[in-house]
């Protein structure tokens, strides 16, 4: 007799399997085809390799973003990042290309803002975070911004449509909480407890950003789709 095991999505070998095959080393044998085929489909995917750029400021939640995603676990407590750290993980975002995503936790902390022009110029894209329960940290997204204009130069045009703003903390928003919002004046933001949906548009388009998400590193949600979204940014 004559079995058939597909290779590919498009071909198929035929293998002759004689009668006097015991139906274990069938089932054997076939298992080994499988496991050639999965490795074949896997040799087929083109590995881009992209560094990424997170940077924000401190105590708002950054490691826990990446640990979320990285390592599928989050901690209530993290110790603030000295100086840089580096995480990986790939991500296939689709038949044909798996993205290695090299990501550069940067430290908050002043004395850490020279890490952002150590590495900013080998990066692919860059993930300008905020607490959104600190608007403080949010309007601090303009200081970041900039530092990364100055330090990119020349490059930056090229560069900036790979540029996304990343809310954290979104389980600790309070309904009907204060929130800062476009166009209040200062002494009313100084009494604000959140960060509106409608301010962090506004800031998106000031900056022309075309990418933001609010995320919850606890919950996991929007966890995926910020990084998923990144590889996809940086194959283009």
């Amino acid at each position: 007799t004559t079995e058939i095991y597909t290779l590919s999505l498009h071909d198929a070998l035929p293998i002759s399997i004689t009668n006097h095959f015991t139906r274990d080393f069938r089932i054997t044998f076939k298992s080994v085809i499988n496991r050639q085929i999965s490795m074949s489909s896997q040799q087929q995917l083109q590995l881009i390799k992209s560094n990424i750029l997170i940077i924000g400021d401190h105590s708002i939640g950054k490691t826990s973003l990446i640990r979320r995603f990285v390592d599928q676990k989050f901690e209530q407590s993290y110790v603030s990042t000295i100086g840089s750290d580096l995480s990986t993980k790939d991500v296939q975002i689709d038949s044909k290309f798996i993205i290695r995503l090299l990501l550069y936790d940067i430290g908050g902390q002043e004395q850490f803002h020279n890490r952002v022009t150590k590495y900013a110029p080998i990066c692919n894209a860059f993930v300008i975070c905020y607490d959104i329960t600190n608007p403080t940290s949010f309007l601090h997204i303009d200081y970041w911004y900039n530092l990364l204009v100055q330090t990119l130069g020349d490059r930056w045009q090229s560069l900036k449509h790979k540029v996304m703003l990343v809310g954290t903390k979104s389980d600790l928003v309070i309904p009907y909480a204060p929130q800062c919002d476009a166009g209040q004046v200062d002494y009313q933001r100084e009494q604000c407890q959140q960060v509106s949906v409608n301010y962090l548009k506004q800031a998106c388009e000031h900056f022309q950003i075309p990418y933001a998400y609010e995320t919850s590193a606890k919950n996991g949600i929007q966890i995926q789709e910020v990084f998923t979204e990144l590889a996809k940014i940086c194959k283009l």
